[in-house]
């Protein structure tokens, strides 16, 4: 190792030799990746603004004997997802990497694709992803991987390569069993029963909808539920970031050390608005509201969604029917915007429409009362993060999952039935023109319930308190996770032969009925053989005579 010899003069004139050692130089290097979607991007361009952010600050207080550099790179899919991460870094001047692969070129391509091969999509985008992806990893020899849990192609890279491994997960914790299927562990409820007694625990696994489609691999669910479980549990290199926190979710007695939760890891929703300059005819409009005392009902339903005619206009008659002290901003499509211009002219003033809103600076002032969401995750936690009560009106995928979080906390009210799990993101499944799903008079129901009911208030402002205001929650804390995992690995919070024993499980109804089967076949074929011999014997008998 290099030195370095430095002469200091004491007071008394002598000189003393220190040794001053010269660092040797080190380059981590960390790779970042998430299939083009905006609900999977935005948290992983979080979390690098953090990483970047720490950055100075990690190479600063290093005390051991290397002086590290930190390389950051992020793999994106598609035209849309490397011109959406350059746009963020570009505005947040974040100087980073940006491997471009080719593949899909839009997101509107990646929906197509996703209808019409009608199975779970990501394992699919993982297997056409796969060699170019590998050949792009394979030239940056990233120290660590930093993924979205849907990007099967950088977990299996970091698997195969023994590399360090980051999940992040921009969902609810229960989304872990749901893919990874263990025992239960949780006693008795939704995921099964359980009875201990006596030093004995017996338990029994419920059959519920992922386990059954990971059984019957429909849609390709247990191919992804399978490659997701071995990620997550089958080498002792991972983490996984749970973006969620307890209070808005049940707690759970068994948790795993190497699943974490971090709570919301977006940016701060912006105290300081800047929608009246962007937006000057919606600030005319929510200021003449508030001068008005009138309460400001917002509605959003994200950019997948399709609404149908009849629903669009099922809502507009409900939201005409709130009382007069109520107006409504509403994002909506342009094209489904059509379906109501001949409808509004009565109402014109108790609505301002728009193709495009600034949501999350909406949801940090003071002039919104109450949301109606379809319950995607980053919007959930927006709408948690400004302390809004909440309308639920999910559609497919993990919305209506999360509806249910938000009604048990008491912060939400509903507007129709929740529908069931389904994996139509044109959102037509969700609900039928029948008069039962939902209807004109629930939808002012709940909107008269969320917007002039204390309870809900109150506890959307308890929850905008446990996740804001946790030091151990957010990005900086997840950002730590991600720096102590890249010096220190992880190998020390996990235990892969005990979780493949415990995950992975069918439900016992399965098991029971297929042994019983099992069973009545082989008794069936003993029989069968019993006979046989028999007929065998009494031939042999009767030959002698």
């Amino acid at each position: 190792m290099a030195s370095m010899m430095t002469m200091n003069s004491m007071p008394n004139g002598d000189t003393t030799t220190t040794m001053m050692m010269k660092k040797k130089k080190k380059t981590l290097k960390i790779a970042c990746c998430s299939v083009p979607h905006s609900g999977h991007m935005n948290p992983i361009m979080s979390l690098v603004q953090g990483l970047v952010s720490k950055r100075d600050n990690i190479i600063n207080n290093n005390e051991d004997n290397y002086e590290y550099t930190y390389e950051i790179c992020v793999f994106t899919f598609g035209e849309d997802g490397h011109t959406k991460y350059q746009k963020q870094c570009d505005e947040l001047k974040v100087n980073i990497s940006i491997s471009h692969i080719d593949g899909l070129h839009t997101n509107n391509d990646m929906i197509k694709l996703d209808l019409d091969s009608k199975k779970f999509p990501f394992p699919t985008f993982a297997d056409r992803w796969k060699p170019l992806l590998e050949k792009e990893l394979n030239k940056f020899q990233p120290t660590i991987i930093v993924c979205d849990l849907m990007t099967l192609n950088p977990q299996e890279y970091a698997h195969k390569h023994n590399i360090t491994l980051v999940i992040n997960t921009p969902g609810p914790m229960h989304i872990i069993p749901a893919f990874t299927l263990p025992v239960n562990l949780e006693g008795n409820g939704v995921n099964g029963y359980a009875i201990a007694f006596g030093g004995l625990y017996i338990s029994f696994k419920a059959i519920d909808l992922f386990g059954f489609l990971s059984f019957f691999n429909i849609k390709d669910w247990g191919n992804f539920t399978k490659r997701t479980r071995t990620n997550i549990f089958g080498n002792n290199n991972t983490i996984v970031l749970v973006n969620s926190f307890w209070g808005l979710e049940k707690p759970r007695l068994f948790v795993p050390p190497n699943i974490m939760m971090v709570g919301p890891i977006m940016p701060p929703l912006r105290s300081k608005l800047e929608f009246p300059r962007t937006h000057p005819v919606l600030h005319t409009f929510l200021v003449q509201a508030r001068n008005e005392n009138k309460k400001v009902l917002l509605v959003t339903t994200g950019s997948l969604i399709r609404m149908e005619e009849w629903l669009v206009k099922l809502l507009y008659n409900a939201f005409c029917n709130l009382n007069n002290n109520c107006v409504v901003v509403w994002s909506l499509k342009q094209e489904q915007q059509e379906y109501i211009i001949n409808l509004n002219e009565e109402h014109n003033s108790k609505f301002h429409f728009s193709s495009w809103l600034p949501q999350p600076s909406l949801l940090a002032s003071d002039y919104i009362d109450g949301v109606i969401t379809h319950c995607g995750w980053g919007g959930t936690l927006e709408c948690i993060a400004g302390g809004k009560p909440i309308g639920v009106l999910p559609f497919f995928g993990d919305q209506p999952g999360n509806a249910q979080l938000l009604l048990d906390t008491g912060c939400a009210t509903s507007l129709g039935h929740i529908p069931k799990f389904n994996g139509d993101s044109s959102g037509h499944s969700a609900y039928k023109n029948d008069g039962i799903s939902i209807t004109q008079e629930g939808i002012t129901e709940g909107c008269h319930r969320l917007l002039e009911e204390s309870t809900c208030r109150e506890n959307a402002k308890r929850l905008q308190s446990l996740a804001c205001d946790n030091p151990n929650m957010g990005c900086n804390a997840a950002c730590d996770q991600i720096i102590l995992a890249l010096h220190n690995g992880v190998s020390h919070l996990c235990d892969s032969k005990k979780y493949l024993q415990l995950t992975g499980h069918r439900p016992f109804a399965f098991t029971f009925i297929f042994g019983v089967i099992a069973i009545a076949a082989a008794y069936g074929a003993v029989a069968v053989y019993i006979s046989m011999a028999d007929h065998r014997t009494a031939s042999m008998v009767g030959g002698e005579f």
